[in-house]
């Protein structure tokens, strides 16, 4: 159901990939697979509903994947950070930059306390931090987390 949802989506045909998406968080729903099951299914629900227009419900949806994942990995996981900042790159598309900030400024921290400084996982959370902050202007800031990826990359 999911490779379907996914297909449809790719498609562009969003009614199609919205149902098979709901079809397989049930699926995943009984049989209790959570991770990658229903986060998988959250996510890729909440991104069709962004391209339905949908954007409370996207972030609702994709809010939940979080509180399911957290609640599956934990709070400090690599994985929970990776999801980190596509939720925030979905708040600042829906101009909520205080929000988004403190989910790249976390999956940094998690990284960092997790993988050590020096490791390119946290090199590329670092270049998600510029990115988002190239995108509100605050360019000066984007430059040194620029920086902190990059001397994070010579070092390996």
């Amino acid at each position: 159901m999911y490779e379907e949802a996914d297909a449809a989506l790719t498609r562009g045909d969003l009614t199609t990939a919205k149902e098979r998406c709901e079809e397989a968080l049930k699926l995943a729903d009984r049989a209790r697979e959570v991770e990658p099951g229903m986060v998988t299914c959250f996510t890729k629900l909440a991104l069709v509903n962004e391209r339905l227009g949908n954007a409370s419900e996207a972030e609702r949806l994709y809010e939940l994947a979080m509180r399911t994942l957290e609640g599956q990995a934990g709070r400090e996981s690599l994985r929970f950070a990776d999801f980190m900042p596509d939720l925030g790159y979905l708040y600042q598309a829906h101009r909520k930059p205080a929000k988004a900030e403190v989910l790249f400024k976390k999956a940094v921290a998690i990284k960092e306390k997790v993988l050590g400084q020096n490791d390119s996982r946290v090199a590329d959370a670092w270049d998600d931090y510029a990115h988002f902050l190239q995108k509100e202007n605050r360019n000066v800031e984007a430059a040194q987390c620029s920086e902190k990826a990059h001397s994070i990359r010579s070092k390996l």
